[in-house]
């Protein structure tokens, strides 16, 4: 995998969980290419591995309840980082797909 793929991710999740990254820096994470692609992948990656019910987190990874925002960041990075990036890895090959479709 890309060296940026991990870089991405941590965030991409900050970002979504308002955890003080801003836009701009989670474009600057991307490679130039799909830099106007940030929000659209932060998005998925986000979509796919959480749910947020008010206050209280769940890993759609493993299913595991009731983290704190901090605490669902944490569990990510330390637990999931491969699924991560592998999920990020299917989302911009994705991008690169309908691109190359002219879509």
């Amino acid at each position: 995998m890309y060296e940026w793929y991990k870089s991405f991710a941590v965030k991409a999740l900050k970002y979504k969980l308002g955890m003080g990254v801003a836009e701009e820096e989670l474009k600057q994470a991307l490679p130039p290419s799909l830099q106007t692609h940030a929000i659209e992948i932060a998005d998925a990656i986000f979509n796919e591995i959480v749910l947020v019910e008010g206050k209280s987190c769940t890993c759609l990874l493993c299913a595991r309840p009731n983290l704190t925002v901090r605490g669902l960041y944490l569990h990510l990075v330390r637990v999931h980082m491969e699924e991560l990036q592998r999920i990020l890895s299917v989302e911009v090959e994705s991008i690169i797909a309908r691109y190359k479709k002219g879509i």
